[in-house]
């Protein structure tokens, strides 16, 4: 089990004299899955000092959002306290991590936390500064795949939420779970999967936990193509429901088994899964699943070439155009599948197709900076000065991109002022209205033609000018002023 908390039996104050009264939580970590936790009465005043004034310094430069500054200050705090200024030091560890949260440095983060979660501590700090610090803890526990502990912090959320009420963490708690669990899923979404899969045993019988928890495990299950896991977690929801009397959610998520069904045998998804079998058993090889594509489709989006193989020897049509506007080739050239690109190109793809934009592949790799795909594209042959429905080539996406290698290869093959099938403008202009001044540098360099005009007589530069492209603009004034003009 990933981590679970043992509560200390207590309840809140309920007299009035108890509830204008400070309270701090006592926490106990007692090994890595297990923290007890005790409501007491808060007996730490904090006295004003010298590091109270930083500490309320590093606190204004961090709600003006600057937090390096906010950092050093928090440090300076934590270099000058004395041992008895427990509570400062808690309050400006909390304050530094959180600040080292926003600048995105999570392992500093957590190493500053860190310094509160060793196992066998025990310490205690007002609620309010707990509960800060419990937030700020999970993220970053997850965020630096901290698995175990985000588990056991979630769980101390989880039992102070059920043990008491009065805090209002109910919503927070599920917030928390979910920012959690896509911090892990960023990482390697299997593990995180398999995380909330045995975290979530302990919670799953509270009303508001359940349907929540599954949800994330149902789409998770379903991006790593685990529809028959995703089809149990759906139905036991929805039995779930039924035990509760919700009829709305029973009709919700009986819609969403419905859904999965339909998914796990979709052609699409099962080419993604190369099952065989199941597409045997569906026997229809050209068939557009929910999904809208063919299982052709498939195959070239997991660049499975046997797959690809095994379909087209069995008549899967290499042309077949998905609902979505797009054909197995276009997808094989958006996932930059070079050899998936050859093999369908063999089998006589046609490589003059294009996607709902009217894009053709060169188009597709071109603006994703795709160079050996577009590479072998050109040396299939496609047509390379082809234009899309805005009327651009495939170097006037290069040229609005950052990617001025691709600039580079699509200019041995085009004039470097290609223009515009309805507004005339070159791919100067493009990156000059994109603010791209390496862009430029590369096209200027390959002999575009700054004076050259659009149809209503716009330069590049005046490109730059409209769309306040303030770098752009200054490298082409220079230009003028160097008597490049």
């Amino acid at each position: 089990m990933w981590g679970r908390v043992a509560a200390v039996e207590n309840r809140l104050p309920v007299s009035q004299e108890q509830q204008e009264m400070d309270w701090s939580i006592e926490l106990h970590w007692v090994e890595p899955e297990r923290i007890d936790f005790e409501l007491v009465p808060l007996s730490q005043p904090l006295p004003e000092s010298p590091s109270l004034q930083v500490f309320r310094q590093a606190v204004a430069l961090c709600d003006e959002g600057d937090w390096e500054q906010g950092v050093s200050a928090y440090e300076g705090v934590l270099g000058q306290l004395s041992p008895h200024e427990t509570l400062l030091a808690q309050l400006a560890s909390w304050g530094r991590s959180s600040a080292l949260q926003q600048l995105g440095r999570h392992q500093e983060a957590w190493d500053g936390l860190a310094l509160l979660l060793s196992p066998g501590r025990r310490w205690q700090t007002p609620v309010s500064l707990m509960l800060n610090w419990l937030q700020t803890s999970i993220l970053v526990a997850a965020q630096t795949k901290q698995g175990q502990a985000a588990a056991t912090l979630l769980h101390l959320c989880y039992a102070l939420s059920t043990s008491y009420p009065q805090l209002d963490l109910s919503q927070r708690f599920g917030e928390l779970l979910i920012e959690a669990y896509e911090a892990l899923a960023g990482e390697d979404l299997e593990a995180a999967v398999d995380w909330l899969d045995v975290t979530r045993l302990e919670w799953e019988s509270d009303d508001w936990v359940l349907p929540s928890v599954r949800f994330l495990l149902v789409d998770g299950l379903v991006e790593l193509l685990e529809f028959e896991g995703a089809l149990e977690e759906a139905e036991e929801v929805v039995s779930w429901a039924a035990r509760q009397g919700d009829d709305e959610l029973v009709a919700e998520w009986s819609e969403r088994v419905e859904d999965l069904r339909e998914q796990a045998r979709d052609p699409y998804n099962l080419a993604r899964r190369d099952d065989r079998r199941g597409l045997a058993r569906l026997g229809k090889v050209n068939h557009l699943g929910k999904s809208g594509r063919n299982a052709l489709m498939g195959a070239a989006v997991t660049n499975n070439l046997d797959m690809a193989v095994w379909l087209l020897e069995r008549n899967a049509n290499p042309n077949l155009m998905g609902s979505d506007g797009w054909n197995p080739v276009l997808l094989a050239a958006d996932h930059d599948h070079v050899e998936m690109v050859s093999l369908l190109a063999q089998w006589r793809a046609d490589l003059g197709a294009t996607n709902d934009l009217d894009q053709n592949c060169l188009h597709v790799a071109a603006w994703q900076d795709y160079q050996d795909t577009a590479r072998r594209l050109i040396e299939l042959g496609i047509e390379v000065d082809y234009c899309d429905s805005s009327g651009n080539t495939a170097l006037h996406l290069a040229a609005s991109e950052p990617v001025p290698a691709m600039i580079e290869l699509l200019a041995s093959v085009l004039p470097v002022d290609v223009r515009n099938d309805c507004t005339e403008s070159t791919p100067l202009m493009l990156a000059a209205e994109s603010d791209l001044v390496e862009n430029l540098e590369t096209l200027l360099r390959l002999g575009a033609d700054p004076e050259a005009r659009d149809l209503r007589g716009k330069r590049a530069l005046d490109y730059a000018k409209f769309n306040e492209a303030d770098e752009a603009a200054r490298f082409l004034l220079n230009l003028k002023g160097r008597g490049r003009s």
